[in-house]
C-alpha cells in the first residue's frame, strides 16, 4: 500500500534535532510525564483505550513512544519517522492499540500536545531571541507536517470505509485547534474546512464553502492581497513539495480583522504536475502580533530614549566573553561590533584601569557594578558610567546585564558648576569682607558728623537762625539713618557666614528679644505672648535676629490708639510637596508671628521681602528697609521659607515654615 506523505529528505531542520537531543540526553522522563499529563487534562479518547494497561505499562510505553518521536526529530528523520508510523498504521502493527482505536482527535491532539511541550522546551533552550524564534517556527512546521502526515493517512485509511469517513469528519472538526482547509486553485474556492473555523471567523464551514474568489478576496485585509497572491504563485513554481508559511488578515463577521499563521502544502496535481488543491493549516495569531508589535514599538521606543540619554545596555555571556550590545552603546564605544574583555580594558585610561579591575572584582563577590571611568576611543577621552548586575550558576559569575552611559558632558558641566561656585564663594567672601571694612570705615566719618552737629548744636544754637538749627538737626537725623543702614547691610552680609549650631528653646529666644526691645515693647504697651514654641537646632543669633525683627517690625506699625499684642505659635505639619528637593522632609515646623497693627494690602506680601523695600515715607516710619530682607535670607539659609498675609488695618500675620530637622 502506498504511504501519503512528505518524501523522505526533503523535510529538515536546523535547531529542532539540538533539541530534540537535549531532550533525549536530560528530559526523556519528563517530557514523556508533561506528555501523559496534559492528554489527560484534555480528555483524549486514546487514553481511554488503554485502561486495560496497569499504570506501570502506560508509563513505560509512553517513555519508548517519546523516545522513538525524539529520536527520529535528533536524526533530522521526520519524513522517516512518518513513513515508518504510517506503515505501521497501515498493517496494524501498532503496539497497545488497534487501527480502529485512533481516531481524529487522538491525531490533531497528541502533535498539537507534543508542540506544546516542545515549544516549552524550546524557550528553556535558546539562548537568544533569534534562534527562539526559528526553533518555534520549525516546531510549527514539524506541527503542520505530523498533523499533514497523519490526516493524510487517516483520510487514505478511510476511504476504505464510509462508516471510518463519517468519524473522520467529525473528529476532525470537533477537535482540531487549527483550521484545516482545503483550497481548489482552478475554482478558486475552498471546497473543505473544518468547524474551527466558525469559532475564529463567526462563519460557518458551510458558508465559507459557498463563498466564491471576489466573496474571498473581500475578507482579506487590503493590505495583503498582494501578499496572498505571491504566496499562491510561489506555490504553483514550487517543485519540492516543502512547506510554505505566510501570516496575513482575514475579516471576521463582527467586522474585526483576525491574525491567521497559514501553513500550505501542495495537496493535489493535474496530469500536467499543476497543484490544483492545496491543503492548508491555519492558526489565529492575532495576540501573538499585538504583542510582537507592541515589543517593536516598545523596543523603538527604549532604543529612542537611550539615544537621548546617550546610554546603551549590553549582556556579557562572561563564560564564552561575548557580549550582545544595542545600537546606542556602539556608538558610545564608537565600536563596529562587541569586543573581548581585554580589548575593551585596553581602551580604559591608563590611570582608571586599576579601579575599573577593582570595582568589577567586587561585583564578583556582591553581584552589583557601578563605576565611573575614563575611556578613550578614536583618541578622544570620554567618562562612563557602568552599572550592571550579575547573574550567577553554582556560585560563579557567568552572565552581566547593564548599562553604559557617556557622562562626559554631564562631568563637564560638573566641573563648570564646581568651578563657578567656588568663585562665587571666593566674590561672596570677598563682598563679606568689603561690607565689613567698608561698614567700618564709614562708621567712623558718620558718627564724627553726628558728634559735631551735635556739639554745634548745643554751643551755638542761641547763635544760629532757626533754619540753620532745623538744617543742622536733619544732618544729624541724616548721620544716624545712615549708621542704622550701614549696621542693617552688615548683618545682611553676614548671614550667611559659618556658625556652629546648637539645641535651644525658641522660648528662650523670645524672651531675649524682649528683653532688647524693652524699651518699645513698653512705649508701646505692648503684650507678647508664646505658647507651643520647639526646641531648633541652630545658630542662636541667627533666630535671635530673626525674632527681634518680626517683633520690632510689629511694634512699629502698631496702632496709635490700640496697644500693640503680638502672639507667637507654632505646630508641626506633614510634607505633602512633591519637589525633588524636599522628598526627604517628612515634617515641617510652622511658627506664626500674629500682630494686630496696621496691616498693608495683600498684593504687597511679596515686595515687603525685597531689599531697601518700603511701603511708607522715612518721616511717618524710621527705618532702611532691610528688615524683612535679612529674616527671608535667615529663614532660606534653613531651607525654609517665609510668607505674609495681612488685611489692611486689621494686622499681620508673618508665616515661617521650617524642616523639622535642620
Amino acid at each position: 500500500m502506498k504511504i501519503n506523505g512528505p518524501n523522505p529528505g526533503t523535510n529538515t531542520f536546523k535547531y529542532l534535532p539540538e533539541l530534540a537531543r537535549s531532550i533525549l540526553e536530560k528530559h526523556l522522563n519528563d517530557f514523556a510525564h508533561q506528555l501523559r499529563k496534559q492528554l489527560l487534562e484534555i480528555g483524549t479518547p486514546l487514553l481511554h483505550k488503554l485502561n486495560y494497561l496497569s499504570e506501570e505499562q502506560i508509563v513505560k510505553h509512553t517513555v519508548a513512544s517519546a523516545n522513538e518521536f525524539l529520536s527520529y526529530i535528533a536524526s533530522n528523520e521526520v519524513n522517516k519517522y512518518l513513513e515508518v508510523s504510517s506503515s505501521r498504521w497501515y498493517r496494524d502493527e501498532i503496539t497497545v492499540l488497534k487501527r480502529e482505536d485512533i481516531g481524529a482527535e487522538d491525531i490533531t491532539v497528541v502533535n498539537f500536545v507534543r508542540s506544546k511541550i516542545l515549544k516549552k522546551y524550546a524557550k528553556q533552550y535558546s539562548t537568544t531571541s533569534d534562534k527562539l524564534f526559528q526553533l518555534l517556527e520549525e516546531i510549527d512546521t514539524l506541527l503542520f507536517i505530523c498533523t499533514t502526515s497523519s490526516t493524510k493517512t487517516y483520510i487514505d485509511l478511510l476511504h476504505t470505509k464510509v462508516e471510518e469517513e463519517l468519524h473522520f469528519n467529525k473528529h476532525l472538526i470537533k477537535t482540531s485547534p487549527g483550521i484545516i482547509f482545503i483550497f481548489n486553485t482552478e475554482h478558486l474556492k475552498i471546497t473543505y474546512v473544518n468547524g474551527n473555523i466558525k469559532g475564529i471567523t463567526g462563519y460557518s464551514a458551510e458558508e465559507i464553502m459557498l463563498m466564491h474568489e471576489n466573496d474571498l478576496n473581500s475578507l482579506i485585509h487590503s493590505g495583503d492581497t498582494d501578499v496572498i497572491k505571491k504566496h499562491l504563485q510561489d506555490i504553483t513554481n514550487d517543485t519540492t513539495g516543502r512547506v510554505h508559511e505566510l501570516e496575513y488578515r482575514i475579516k471576521s463577521k463582527n467586522g474585526k480583522y483576525t491574525w491567521l499563521r497559514t501553513y500550505t502544502v501542495i495537496f493535489k496535481k493535474d496530469n500536467s504536475r499543476r497543484p490544483i488543491e492545496l491543503l492548508c493549516l491555519s492558526f489565529e495569531v492575532t495576540r501573538e502580533r499585538e504583542i510582537a508589535i507592541a515589543l517593536k514599538k516598545r523596543e523603538e521606543q527604549l532604543l529612542e530614549a537611550q539615544s537621548i540619554a546617550q546610554l546603551g545596555s549590553f549582556e556579557w555571556d562572561m563564560v564564552n566573553d561575548t557580549s550582545i550590545n544595542t545600537p546606542e552603546l556602539g556608538e558610545i564605544l564608537e565600536l563596529a561590533q562587541s569586543e573581548k574583555h581585554n580589548d575593551f580594558m585596553k581602551r580604559v585610561h591608563p590611570e582608571d584601569k586599576e579601579k575599573v579591575a577593582r570595582t568589577l572584582a567586587e561585583a564578583f563577590a556582591t553581584g552589583k557594578l557601578d563605576c565611573q571611568y575614563r575611556y578613550l576611543a578614536n583618541g578622544k577621552e570620554k567618562t562612563l558610567w557602568t552599572r550592571g548586575r550579575i547573574l550567577f550558576e553554582n556560585g560563579e559569575p557567568t552572565l552581566m546585564r547593564g548599562t553604559i552611559q557617556d557622562i562626559t558632558e554631564l562631568k563637564r558641566i560638573e566641573h563648570e558648576l564646581l568651578t563657578k561656585t567656588r568663585e562665587l564663594e571666593r566674590s561672596n567672601e570677598s563682598l563679606q569682607q568689603f561690607a565689613s571694612i567698608a561698614s567700618h570705615d564709614l562708621k567712623e566719618p558718620l558718627r564724627k558728623v553726628s558728634m559735631y552737629s551735635n556739639m554745634v548744636l548745643m554751643s551755638e544754637e542761641h547763635a544760629l537762625s532757626q533754619t540753620s538749627v532745623m538744617n543742622l538737626e536733619k544732618v544729624k537725623a541724616s548721620a544716624l539713618r545712615m549708621q542704622n543702614m550701614i549696621e542693617d547691610i552688615l548683618n545682611f552680609s553676614s548671614i550667611t557666614k559659618e556658625t556652629t549650631k546648637e539645641k535651644i528653646d525658641l522660648s528662650v529666644i523670645i524672651e531675649e528679644v524682649k528683653d532688647i526691645l524693652g524699651e518699645s515693647i513698653k512705649e508701646k504697651k505692648a503684650t507678647i505672648i508664646y505658647r507651643n514654641l520647639p526646641e531648633l537646632c541652630v545658630v542662636p543669633s541667627d533666630f535671635r535676629q530673626l525674632f527681634q525683627n518680626l517683633i520690632a517690625n510689629s511694634l512699629k506699625f502698631s496702632k496709635s490708639d490700640t496697644a500693640a499684642y503680638i502672639e507667637i505659635t507654632s505646630q508641626y505639619i506633614q510634607n505633602t510637596t512633591t519637589e525633588k528637593d524636599n522628598s526627604t522632609v517628612k515634617r515641617y515646623i510652622e511658627i506664626r508671628v500674629i500682630d494686630n497693627g496696621i496691616g498693608f494690602k495683600q498684593e504687597y506680601a511679596e515686595k515687603i521681602f525685597g531689599l531697601f523695600t518700603r511701603l511708607h515715607g522715612r518721616s511717618t516710619y524710621e527705618g532702611s528697609g532691610l528688615g524683612l530682607s535679612i529674616c527671608k535670607k535667615i529663614v532660606e539659609n534653613y531651607r525654609g521659607s517665609i510668607r505674609a498675609e495681612s488685611i489692611l488695618g486689621k494686622g499681620s500675620t508673618f508665616i515661617i515654615t521650617l524642616p523639622e530637622k535642620q
